[in-house]
């Protein structure tokens, strides 16, 4: 009879021992759901989601985690990795923005120089065509001048 005493002893605290375990558990699972995983996790993973959501929308101004909700745990130091990386890339941006319109300001100059190198050419080719006629026309007139008697027609070959 003892042992049909003990074996039943045994198979209740075996079932107590269970059940306080079970509702340890629970509590457990309770407690992770609803303080720690929303504090430590979903949170710090909410505020990344907005930031990024900010990112790709071009909302420049929401697109940085807040230091105040950075944890200092493996998902700030994820965090606080994608701010820098946010902030170099659009410090790259603006460092292409600024060369981007330095290299649109020496094209405008550049073509500035083209126009004044056409007008330049052409200037020159103008004025070769009405040289060439001109030095024939100063060679006729002296020769002119070196042939013609009269003092009048004289005068008038030295005015042209």
């Amino acid at each position: 009879m003892p042992d049909a005493y003990y074996e039943r002893s045994l198979d209740l605290v075996r079932i107590a021992l269970f059940a306080v375990l079970g509702i340890i558990y629970v509590l457990a699972v309770v407690l992770l759901e609803t303080l720690i995983m929303p504090l430590y996790v979903y949170r710090p993973l909410h505020a990344m989601l907005n930031a990024d959501y900010a990112s790709q929308t071009g909302n420049r101004a929401q697109e940085m985690i807040p230091s105040d909700a950075i944890p200092g745990d493996e998902i700030g130091q994820i965090m606080r990795s994608r701010n820098a990386t946010v902030a170099e890339l659009r410090r790259q941006e603006e460092e292409l923005e600024r060369a981007l319109e330095r290299l649109e300001a020496a094209k405008r100059k550049m073509a500035d120089q083209d126009r004044l190198v056409s007008l330049g050419m052409l200037s020159a080719g103008v004025a070769h065509e009405l040289n060439t006629p001109l030095a024939v026309l100063q060679g006729s007139i002296e020769k002119l001048l070196e042939t013609v008697d009269g003092v009048a027609a004289q005068d008038r070959l030295r005015r042209m």
